[in-house]
């Protein structure tokens, strides 16, 4: 995407993403199954998972700060003058699914936590899409947004429009040429 798309974007993004949330939740409504079987629905056996860990050292703060260096300083942050490479796109990759490997060791005393570390899942997972379309465009599109030191330049094959699928837990990248006419 572009980097001006990010506040418009996000917002209309949220609000589909309501709409289609809010049918869900009515559609659900008329299914007496899901009435009384809260025990059976994977975000209860998630809680679940959750309040039986044993207290770590680590929390879901901890983590987010940790999440937030890695970006800075290995993916085109402020920390690097908004440049990143591809071997630091690597590395900024490969710690970030470290972290989202270690927070699923986190523990939860109220509902709060809970919402702290599926917000934490949440962001680690932008964290990853944004390195995929990082990786994807070798090129610098935006130089004002940030620098690919690898591919200092604009290149026009690059001019399309990259966007990203997660399946089976891994990102695909799709790319869609400008004009589908």
């Amino acid at each position: 995407g572009a980097p001006q798309k990010y506040v418009t974007g996000a917002l209309a993004e949220g609000e589909i993403a309501a709409e289609a949330l809010a049918g869900y939740l009515v559609a659900g409504r008329d299914k007496e199954a899901l009435g009384d079987r809260r025990e059976d629905a994977p975000a209860w056996t998630d809680y679940e998972a959750y309040l039986s860990h044993e207290p770590g050292n680590l929390t879901a703060e901890q983590l987010e700060e940790a999440m937030q260096k890695v970006m800075d300083e290995y993916a085109g942050g402020i920390r690097t003058g908004y440049q990143y490479s591809t071997v630091r796109l690597g590395l900024a990759g490969a710690r970030i699914l470290e972290l989202r490997s270690m927070a699923g060791a986190l523990t939860v005393s109220s509902a709060e936590d809970l919402y702290r570390i599926y917000e934490l899942l949440d962001r680690l997972d932008v964290c990853r899409t944004l390195i995929a379309h990082l990786q994807a465009r070798r090129e610098t599109r935006w130089p004002g947004f940030g620098i690919h030191t690898d591919y200092p330049i604009r290149n026009d094959q690059y001019a399309l429009f990259i966007n990203s699928v997660l399946l089976d837990g891994e990102i695909r990248m799709l790319f869609r040429p400008l004009d589908s006419r």
